[in-house]
């Protein structure tokens, strides 16, 4: 009898931590990996760089928002910041890409070549950003011109005044 409760106490402490080490959730490979890409991809820095610049764009607009800057920078970090939009840009890589196509992702990020394309992205976006300003501004008056011929096309005729005959 003694060699059974033996026997059953050295199967208990061998499977005990067996199943103790098993997480209670396994975790979704495919949201894990779209995770762990975000992350070579900063993404938490690059949305609070994007919010900067665009709280700071408002502001150069209407300067009188300045008084009102933490308000707003608290908006947009409680509905805007990385850790509220999180679950949603898990589900946007998830729906767009399947876990392979994401692992070939995060290999690349891994590489030289990837992690210089991460440090130099935003760069290369507020330097697209502002050539396509430059390229409106170059042509604003032409666009103008464009827009004002075209109302003029569509507007109705003005009433013609009643002739006295």
């Amino acid at each position: 009898m003694s060699a059974i409760r033996i026997t059953l106490a050295l199967l208990i402490a061998t499977w005990v931590p067996v199943f103790a080490a098993e997480p209670e959730k396994k975790v979704d490979t495919l949201t894990g990996a779209a995770e762990e890409l975000l992350t070579l991809l900063h993404a938490d820095t690059m949305m609070t760089q994007a919010m900067d610049v665009v709280l700071k764009a408002q502001m150069e607009q209407n300067p009188d928002l300045v008084k009102v800057e933490d308000i707003m920078r608290g908006f947009l970090a409680r509905y805007l910041s990385y850790d509220a939009l999180k679950p949603d840009l898990l589900r946007m890589y998830t729906d767009a890409f399947t876990e392979p196509e994401l692992r070939e992702m995060i290999a690349f990020y891994r590489t030289s070549t990837g992690r210089k394309c991460v440090d130099l992205m935003p760069a290369l976006l507020q330097k697209g950003a502002s050539l396509g300003v430059e390229r409106v501004n170059q042509h604003a008056d032409e666009l103008k011109a464009a827009v004002v011929a075209r109302l003029k096309e569509i507007e109705p005729a003005p009433p013609k005044p009643a002739s006295n005959d």
